[in-house]
């Protein structure tokens, strides 16, 4: 069977309940959020996990949370399910890239998912993290066969850490501020 042409593949963006974020940055709303619901977020995720197969059609899958996703397991189970189905080209996660790789990857190899379909659009947040962590932790994504781009909110007083972190990343990963 040939690959499907770019143009019969459908892109599904799912965003979920999720409003919580273990960040705290100054210019996000999500970290004020002391009570979130869980429960529904997930029932909600699994409900559209299960609807997947019945779309048919080649796919890619977006999932973009008001939150940390992958802080949580039920996400890390959810996109290695997905992973799976035959039909799905891709399944990409909006992150901050605090989560544990090796959860993840966990999550994956327990689930049978395809760890090469995954793709993280991890966000840098330099009032949260070093740009020296976050550079180890995509590099670690990048050892794990984990395809990723990163990206910031641009502020002209991180622009150093922005230009420092550009240098160093893989050239085949964009960076977008």
């Amino acid at each position: 069977m040939s690959a499907p042409a770019l143009r019969d593949i459908h892109t599904l963006f799912y965003r979920g309940y999720l409003k919580s974020c273990n960040y705290h940055c100054g210019y996000c709303p999500f970290h004020k959020h002391a009570r979130n619901d869980k429960k529904r977020d997930e029932a909600a995720l699994w409900r559209m996990v299960d609807h997947l197969p019945l779309l048919g059609t080649p796919l890619n899958v977006m999932i973009t949370p008001y939150g940390e996703a992958l802080r949580l397991r039920y996400y890390m189970a959810a996109l290695a399910e997905i992973s799976r189905y035959p039909h799905v080209q891709a399944v990409g996660i909006q992150t901050n890239a605090s989560f544990s790789l090796m959860s993840l990857l966990e999550s994956f190899r327990v689930g049978g998912g395809d760890i090469s379909k995954l793709r993280l659009w991890c966000s840098f947040h330099p009032s949260q993290i070093t740009a020296e962590r976050f550079l180890q932790q995509c590099l670690a994504l990048s050892a794990a066969g984990i395809t990723w781009c990163a990206g910031a909110v641009a502020s002209m007083k991180d622009i150093d850490q922005f230009r420092w972190l550009r240098q160093r990343l893989p050239d085949q990963n964009y960076f977008l501020v």
